[in-house]
């Protein structure tokens, strides 16, 4: 990143679109990740410590209450 003052400190801050050169190509495949690489489920337990049937628990949506509507007067 550029500090002095210049085009290069203009395009480095975002404010002048970069040369068609410059733009990094989309198009690259993605590299297969091994199964023991893979990142754990997440758990609303940060220590580990809960039961596995409180975590499942605390991870499942709930439908919306009606009851919670309030009734205009």
């Amino acid at each position: 990143m550029s500090t002095t003052p210049g085009d290069s400190t203009w395009a480095d801050a975002g404010l002048v679109p970069p040369d068609s050169s410059q733009v990094p190509d989309s198009t690259r495949e993605t590299v297969p990740v091994e199964p023991e690489h893979q990142p754990a489920a997440p758990r609303p337990d940060l220590r580990d410590e809960a039961n596995e049937p409180d975590v499942v628990e605390q991870a499942q949506d709930l439908p919306e209450d009606p009851s919670d509507d309030y009734v205009e007067i």
